[in-house]
């Protein structure tokens, strides 16, 4: 028994109604409860659970080499499917021409997104926007190499650290709750995808996402092929993103932080040396 919510439509208005019932999918919470237990119960036997220990230590580095391992040869299986679906074309240059354009969409909004972040960052903190990007050129080419935000992390937090060195501890605590929090690309994308589900949501029409939209079913997975590029795009835009507002942060935070410096080296001054020497 979960709570869902279920979009019904009332006097021609769509409104998304709070049900309690049964759903055919995972129990994630009751999964956590079960984990959290778990791991407190192992943690206290001591010696007799290092076994158990030993075990998921085993599975987990296992699971990373599998992964790792896919990861190797996904190029190959996606230019498999993309060389099966060529074949398989009876009009190859309208498909083509689609996805050409919605890659253009897709850039040309990243890039759209890109600038107004420029201008916000200019005009907040009169400074360059340029100078910034190519101090943070190395975490933008990290996140298009993993497409990954949270892998990325250690790359922007240094180059952020390296670029703004006053204060390298208010990179440190704004960067990591933007990287969860702060997904402009992925927030555009949901905002698109509700508006699609609540426009195919209808009465007396039944058909699927792809039948409604005019989308063969079997064209379906050369979008995601393509989307493994345009990933990797939206990523490196969140990325800059996240630099940016922690930068932003900063600024308006500089007396403050000023402040907290000197009393830092008012009763210990070792600690902030310290904290530099790491962070850099």
């Amino acid at each position: 028994t979960q709570t869902y919510y279920e979009d019904v439509e009332k006097n021609g208005t769509i409104t998304s109604v709070r049900k309690l019932g049964y759903k055919g999918s995972m129990n994630v919470l009751g999964l956590i409860t079960f984990c959290i237990v778990f791991g407190i119960l192992l943690s206290r036997m001591g010696r007799q659970g290092q076994v158990m220990i030993d075990f998921f230590s085993v599975l987990t580095e296992l699971t990373m080499q599998m992964v790792d391992l896919v990861m190797w040869y996904s190029p190959i299986g996606i230019m498999s499917l993309i060389c099966a679906k060529i074949l398989a074309m009876d009009d190859p240059d309208r498909i083509f021409a689609q996805l050409a354009m919605y890659m253009v969409t897709v850039i040309l909004g990243l890039i759209i997104h890109l600038g107004v972040l420029m201008l916000i960052y200019f005009a907040l903190t009169r400074q360059n926007p340029i100078i910034f990007f190519q101090g943070m050129l190395q975490a933008w080419l990290t996140a298009i190499a993993t497409s990954s935000s949270l892998k990325c992390y250690p790359t922007s937090l240094y180059m952020a650290v390296s670029f703004n060195d006053p204060h390298p501890q208010c990179q440190a605590i704004h960067l990591p709750p933007l990287e969860h929090l702060g997904s402009p690309p992925s927030d555009r994308y949901s905002g698109q995808y509700r508006c699609g589900q609540r426009t195919q949501r209808r009465p007396h029409h039944h058909a699927d996402g792809p039948d409604r939209c005019r989308l063969s079913r079997e064209d379906v997975s050369l979008l995601l092929t393509v989307d493994w590029f345009l990933d990797r795009c939206r990523t490196s835009i969140n990325v800059l993103g996240d630099s940016y507002g922690a930068a932003i942060v900063q600024k308006f935070s500089q007396k403050e932080l000023d402040a907290a410096t000197e009393r830092v080296n008012t009763f210990n001054p070792q600690i902030s040396d310290k904290f530099l020497v790491q962070s850099g």
